[in-house]
């Protein structure tokens, strides 16, 4: 198909005026248990050597045939060396596309949302070795879903994202909370000089929060959101605060991004947006989304490619689990999610 060759020949060509070229594959796959249904816009993450997986939404029917997209209350977790997923007590309420972040206790869950309405809540998720322990904290300056987040030396960090499910801008905020001030609430800082942005990619290095694509939004002729694919790189110290990093390839919007070691970040395919506008005729034809695993040194500055992913999954998240780095489940190809669990070991 004309619009496919298109999309490889604009990621080669990206590839080429960056003067990168692709290394040999640094990792090997492989796959834990699959979840008990395909979902994405969950949260994931890791507590006490448990993945745990929260909400998320799906389409039981296909997009393409009128079907309407349903959110979860499900909490599932995956003990350590299990080969079976646990039910846990479910949320109050379906929820999905907040943000996951993992510290050493658990998993936190922030903000997100259902098809109407969108939630300042933040909550940790701790799993006990029997059960899961929900603790609250503080709750965010408005409502938030579709953004990033990272943990920055015990300080919860949120970027972009979007207000309400209605909205037509995307929000252009960076929020912090000390997880360890006891009491604390959300700072408002300096939000990113590239704009507003949901779905961003978000990671924290070195000592400096990273943020990368993303998509903004703007109002059509009916005031409807339209995304514009973003592709700008941004580093922000609490010391000195933002500056311009090298951008990544091309967009790579809603990709699992983790980090690897002290100085790279790990990006896992991404949204580039080139198939956006014909994902209603191609149906179960779309190719999905790309399978590049790209990574970049926060030191060199520098983007290389480095694998290739078994399935591309998008709207869900990189959970670190000892040495691996997992991606549990997400979106394969528009209004299509996928159950699969892959798992990365870096050689």
């Amino acid at each position: 198909m004309q619009t496919q060759v298109k999309t490889s020949v604009t990621r080669i060509g990206a590839v080429l005026a960056l003067g990168l070229a692709a290394h040999a594959q640094l990792g090997a796959w492989s796959e834990l248990p699959g979840l008990p249904e395909p979902r994405s816009g969950h949260y994931a993450g890791n507590s006490h050597g448990a993945l745990i997986i929260v909400g998320g939404a799906n389409f039981p029917v296909p997009l393409y045939q009128g079907g309407t997209k349903i959110w979860y209350p499900d909490v599932r977790v995956l003990p350590p060396d299990s080969a079976q997923w646990v039910t846990a007590s479910p949320l109050p309420a379906p929820i999905g596309y907040g943000a996951s972040v993992s510290d050493e206790r658990g998993l936190i869950c922030i903000g997100g949302g259902d098809a109407t309405t969108h939630s300042t809540a933040v909550f940790r998720l701790e799993w006990t070795g029997s059960a899961l322990r929900r603790t609250e904290l503080p709750s965010l300056p408005q409502t938030f879903a579709f953004g990033g987040a990272a943990l920055l030396d015990d300080v919860l960090y949120v970027v972009g994202g979007q207000e309400t499910p209605a909205s037509t801008e995307a929000l252009n905020i960076l929020w912090a909370l000390d997880l360890e001030k006891k009491g604390g609430t959300w700072k408002a800082l300096s939000p990113c000089p590239g704009g507003g942005r949901i779905l961003p990619l978000v990671a924290a290095q070195n000592g400096a929060l990273y943020v990368w694509s993303g998509a903004s939004l703007a109002p059509d002729a009916e005031g409807k959101a339209v995304r514009t694919y973003l592709r700008d790189g941004w580093k922000f110290s609490p010391r000195d605060g933002w500056q311009a990093i090298a951008a990544p390839p091309y967009p790579m919007v809603a990709a699992p991004v983790a980090t690897l070691g002290s100085k790279r970040i790990c990006v896992f395919g991404g949204d580039d947006g080139a198939l956006a506008a014909h994902s209603a005729e191609l149906k179960d034809n779309h190719p999905g989304f790309s399978r590049e695993l790209w990574i970049y040194d926060v030191r060199a500055d520098a983007w290389t490619r480095s694998d290739t992913l078994p399935v591309s999954l998008v709207t869900t998240n990189a959970v670190k689990l000892g040495h691996s780095i997992i991606i549990p489940g997400g979106e394969d190809r528009p209004g299509h999610r996928n159950p699969r669990v892959l798992k990365w070991d870096a050689r």
